[in-house]
């Protein structure tokens, strides 16, 4: 009888190392496979500085971001005033005109008639916000940049705050 158990079906030890690296190999595909399967977005953010009214370029906040010592909070904040700034979420997803959208921005679209249940389509604007795990824009985001709801970036609410009064 071999070690393989009662089906006497004994493999050479050479043969349960190539079968081992083997395994390992596939193992090593599937995860490089899955890692390509899952549509994962870029997490990209932008700041706004309040006391500027602006926003930072990418090296700007770049250099806070590296100030900011997780492990040493008090010291940090003193060094560094979080609450001048805001920072905001880029949501992976683009307008019609293939801009990206971001936390904050103000969109505009024709929200179709069997989405608001009205009789017929509707010009909307909203402001972007992030929510329960989700990004809105009075609707779901991903929902509103969808191609016939002709969605388009209109401005953000720190660059064009007049824009939060546009209904």
């Amino acid at each position: 009888m071999s070690k393989a158990g009662n089906k006497g079906h004994a493999l050479p030890a050479m043969g349960r190392a190539d079968m081992i690296v083997q395994i390992h190999q596939n193992a090593a595909v599937a995860k490089e496979q899955e890692r390509k399967d899952i549509n994962m977005r870029e997490l990209k953010f932008r700041v706004w500085d309040k006391k500027n009214s602006q926003f930072l370029k990418y090296l700007d906040y770049k250099i806070i971001f590296d100030l900011w010592d997780w492990t040493d909070f008090m010291s940090t904040c003193l060094i560094f005033p979080v609450y001048d700034y805001i920072i905001q979420q880029y949501t992976g997803l683009k307008d019609n005109n293939g801009r990206e959208i971001y936390e904050g921005d103000v969109l505009q679209y024709t929200a179709p008639a069997f989405a608001t249940f009205k009789s017929k389509d509707t010009t909307e604007s909203g402001t972007v916000v992030f929510d329960r795990a989700v990004f809105w824009c009075n609707y779901p985001l991903y929902e509103v940049v969808s191609p016939d709801w002709n969605c388009t970036i209109i401005g953000n609410i720190m660059e064009n705050p007049e824009l939060l009064n546009v209904s």
